[in-house]
């Protein structure tokens, strides 16, 4: 959360775009989790969870945040161990850094699994997931 505050300011500086500060919200971060667990162990990653057949946006309705503007961020990989190499990664990403600086974004919650043993079609390890929100 920092990390993406840090970025949201540095680029407030640059373009004068007022973005708020995000604060922690525990039931985007219960989404967030979530989701980072189900790609990891229903061997998928996508916004889309084809086991469940949910969108990012119903994940967020039935954590029961109730929401004006929301977004979600992913990543997965064994090069993305710690957070600043996710945010750098995001950053780096049009659509992900799009969400990072979204100032209609208010509120995050993030979720992190790691699944040692991960041995299906989708061999990431380590998976991470943003949850981003405005609530009504």
């Amino acid at each position: 959360m920092r990390l993406t505050n840090e970025h949201r300011a540095s680029q407030t500086a640059i373009d004068g775009i007022a973005r708020p500060e995000l604060t922690a919200n525990g039931l985007l971060h219960a989404a967030a989790q979530e989701h980072s667990e189900d790609m990891a162990n229903q061997d998928f990653f996508d916004h889309y969870n084809p086991v469940e057949k949910n969108t990012f946006d119903q994940r967020i309705k039935t954590a029961g945040y109730d929401f004006s503007a929301a977004g979600e961020n992913i990543a997965a990989g064994t090069g993305l161990f710690s957070p600043q190499k996710v945010v750098d990664a995001w950053i780096a990403s049009p659509g992900h850094n799009e969400n990072l600086l979204d100032p209609r974004f208010t509120e995050l919650g993030v979720g992190y699994h790691f699944l040692a043993n991960d041995t299906g079609k989708e061999n990431h390890y380590i998976y991470w997931t943003q949850k981003f929100g405005n609530p009504k």
